[in-house]
């Protein structure tokens, strides 16, 4: 990665966050030593740290390796989350294994990401989540991102297939929560029962298709194996309130021209 990064004129600038360039494990490895410092020869460190500290990314730099941390804005974007009463359902779930693997990916200190954690955990309680419903969400995330970042690279690329290869046998039920209609749980049933693997019926996705396929025609069957639910938020005040209608009837830019 670093490498990559220097032969296009590496650091880049990064205002939101920063990537880890660790040297953790190797740091008795003489090879691993000189090819840092090879790579680092061509920098004048004054300048390097005067240059990232004029855009708020100031490195640590020790003598033989490089550490990272997030950075947080000034204007404190990263404060943005959603309140509990903003988001049906099932959004908390992947912001926080999202975040909580995005601090374990860019520091490189444990007391940093138990700092960010704590940091994350609160913010979400201010927001009006509770730490009954946070917390086994917490441990798996922590799970999650420490089996991810001990895979090979191989690995993570077989489960990045994987998932898209399950993503393309998949449909969706977009529909606006509410929480008075009929939940996931009984719509899930429904399709299971109804439409996936009903009583004495062939399953849906064994069905054959009329579609042409290089097995040969009525040969390919349905390529659908699960039914997601994809809720939309509903209409807020801020619809209702900042509501604007653009007129695009106006003349063409190229009537303007002579």
């Amino acid at each position: 990665a670093v490498e990559k990064h220097h032969e296009h004129g590496w650091p880049p600038h990064l205002p939101s966050q920063c990537p880890i360039v660790q040297l953790k494990s190797e740091r008795s490895s003489s090879l691993a030593h000189s090819k840092f410092e090879a790579i680092l020869a061509p920098w004048t460190p004054s300048k390097a740290v005067e240059k990232h500290h004029e855009h708020g990314w100031p490195p640590h730099l020790p003598s033989q390796w490089v550490e990272f941390k997030l950075f947080e804005k000034p204007l404190a974007l990263h404060l943005y989350l959603p309140p509990h009463s903003c988001h049906p359902p099932g959004v908390i779930k992947g912001l926080v294994m999202g975040e909580v693997l995005r601090i374990f990916q860019l520091c490189s200190h444990d007391s940093d990401i138990d700092d960010y954690l704590s940091e994350f955990f609160r913010r979400l309680l201010d927001r009006g989540y509770q730490a009954e419903s946070l917390c086994p969400l917490f441990i798996k995330a922590v799970a999650n991102a420490e089996n991810y970042l001990s895979l090979s690279e191989v690995q993570r690329r077989k489960i990045k297939e994987a998932k898209a290869e399950a993503n393309k046998r998949r449909v969706y039920l977009k529909i606006p929560y509410h929480p008075s209609d009929i939940s996931r749980k009984d719509i899930q049933h429904l399709w299971y029962n109804l439409v996936a693997n009903p009583d004495g019926k062939t399953p849906f996705n064994q069905l054959a298709t009329n579609n042409l396929s290089p097995i040969g025609p009525g040969l390919a069957k349905m390529p659908v194996d699960q039914l997601i639910i994809a809720y939309r938020r509903a209409p807020n005040l801020g619809n209702l309130l900042s509501y604007r209608k653009i007129d695009d009837r106006g003349l063409k830019v190229s009537s303007f021209i002579d």
